[in-house]
């Protein structure tokens, strides 16, 4: 899934999340996000940074979408501020603060304890 991303772990409350992501932080990576992968696989995702507001507009499968505020972008750790399920051809909510997106398999953000006021961080491998 997104070859050639720069891929990260996730840390929520200090425990790793168990979840590959890949690193979506320019303009092009951003604008693809999961566009055309017709299931994410178990335990990747991508995020993506900086970033406020999603959409599925195209995509074929439903995602689980997690909305941080970053508040320490040289540790690239914040605050989850909201988690939903997005479906196909839907806009997120767009939670005011968010500065960065995590999209993942269905079902996968509540499988990995996220939920809003989780502390999260970005793991460099």
């Amino acid at each position: 899934m997104l070859d050639g991303y720069r891929r990260v772990g996730l840390e929520a409350n200090g425990r790793d999340a168990g979840l590959s992501l890949a690193v979506a932080d320019g303009p092009l990576k951003r604008a693809r996000g999961l566009l055309g992968l017709r299931e994410v696989p178990t335990g990747e995702g991508v995020v993506l940074l900086p970033c406020d507001s999603i959409h599925c507009l195209g995509m074929s499968c439903t995602i689980d979408v997690v909305y941080v505020h970053v508040d320490d972008w040289p540790g690239l750790s914040g605050v989850v501020i909201l988690c939903e399920t997005v479906r196909p051809w839907k806009i997120g909510t767009n939670p005011a603060g968010t500065s960065m997106v995590i999209e993942l398999a269905r079902g996968a953000g509540e499988a990995a304890g996220l939920a809003p006021g989780t502390r999260v961080r970005l793991l460099r491998p």
